[in-house]
């Protein structure tokens, strides 16, 4: 009986009160809630730039492809593909070389969100969806791009990157239309050479360099009002990490 009667006081001191498991549960509740937003935001940088990496190869082979078979091996300009600045004939023309599900053409909304894209800070940069500078597509694994000409027709800009002119800017969205829908986390801008290259902006042959002193375009903490146009650059450069 002394015995039992021993182990069964161990028993009982063993337990935990209800208080003693109530409190426990707030501790790891304040914990989670304070870790797993953070562990999320980490995620989904990751898996932003693993989508970006992965356009600058599709979108770099696409181009070398179209080089090639125009007989103009690592030089766009002589393949009379970016002989306009209408981006509607332009993508149209780029299609053949990607798997697109969907193009649109200027001013036709339909393969870019709706509403304002947002700047790295939060605030609007700009409606994208339906301007007549600009033209759309859809590619099959859900990116959407979007093309610009106003940099230049004919490859000749030489106002973008240095070494080489610019045949068109193409912007990409590595998530479709689902939010963040914001430069530098989930939209980024490149620019397409005369080489058949994508040159990220921001980086170390762009004009808008992201390291500049007087840059804040991909600074955050430096800018209330940073754009995060030159966030392609920066990521890059910085070992294919979102460190902002």
């Amino acid at each position: 009986m002394t015995v039992i009667n021993i182990f069964s006081i161990i028993k009982k001191q063993s337990g935990f009160t209800l208080a003693e498991v109530l409190i426990t549960l707030g501790i790891i509740g304040v914990v989670a809630a304070m870790t797993i937003p953070t562990l999320v935001a980490n995620f989904q940088k990751q898996q932003s730039v693993v989508g970006f990496k992965k356009m600058i190869s599709t979108l770099d082979n696409a181009f070398a492809n179209m080089a090639n078979e125009n007989g103009c091996v690592g030089d766009l300009s002589c393949t009379g593909i970016f002989n306009t600045t209408d981006p509607t004939i332009v993508i149209n023309r780029i299609a053949p070389y990607l798997k697109t599900l969907k193009i649109c053409g200027a001013s036709t909304a339909g393969c870019w969100h709706t509403g304002a894209t947002k700047n790295l800070t939060g605030g609007d940069y700009a409606t994208l969806d339906s301007h007549p500078a600009l033209a759309h597509a859809i590619l099959i694994d859900g990116t959407n791009i979007l093309l610009d000409m106003t940099v230049g027709a004919d490859c000749t800009n030489t106002g973008y990157v240095s070494g080489t002119t610019t045949c068109a800017t193409i912007m990409f969205d590595v998530n479709g239309n689902k939010p963040p829908n914001t430069l530098g986390r989930d939209i980024f801008n490149t620019h397409l050479t005369n080489n058949a290259q994508l040159y990220p902006m921001g980086g170390n042959k762009s004009a808008f360099l992201w390291s500049s002193s007087s840059s804040t375009s991909c600074n955050p903490t430096l800018s209330p009002t940073a754009s995060g146009l030159n966030c392609a650059g920066r990521i890059m450069e910085q070992g294919w990490e979102m460190n902002y």
